[in-house]
């Protein structure tokens, strides 16, 4: 079965979001950025943060894939800006909280960035 998502993970204690998110895409894909941008926050008892980046081709062509308790066998880029309703099933994308990222950014939440 193929599962698509962004990247995601808890923040550490004392860490900000920002901090947080430039962490787990540091963890989970090996890649830093020199700016993220606060798109929205999803959920109210427990926010979950949105952020984007601009990620060079360089960078794509070197990402790397995070051991830990899934099986992960390949990052595949996918532009959320090509994402279409029927694509969320026909992509694999079950994951509540990337469905969520999505609908906001296709609602035009915050989209520029700088």
């Amino acid at each position: 079965m193929v599962s698509t998502e962004i990247f995601q993970g808890f923040g550490e204690s004392g860490e900000t979001p920002d901090e947080c998110a430039r962490r787990e895409l540091k963890e989970e894909c090996g890649i830093s950025v020199p700016k993220m941008q606060h798109l929205f926050v999803i959920g109210n008892a427990f926010p979950v943060h949105i952020f984007t980046a601009k990620v060079s081709e360089d960078q794509m062509k070197s990402l790397s894939l995070e051991k830990g308790k899934e099986e992960i066998e390949e990052i595949v880029p996918l532009a959320i800006s090509r994402i279409t309703t029927n694509s969320l099933k026909e992509k694999g994308i079950f994951d509540p909280v990337s469905i969520s990222a999505i609908g906001m950014f296709k609602l035009g939440y915050n989209l520029s960035i700088e």
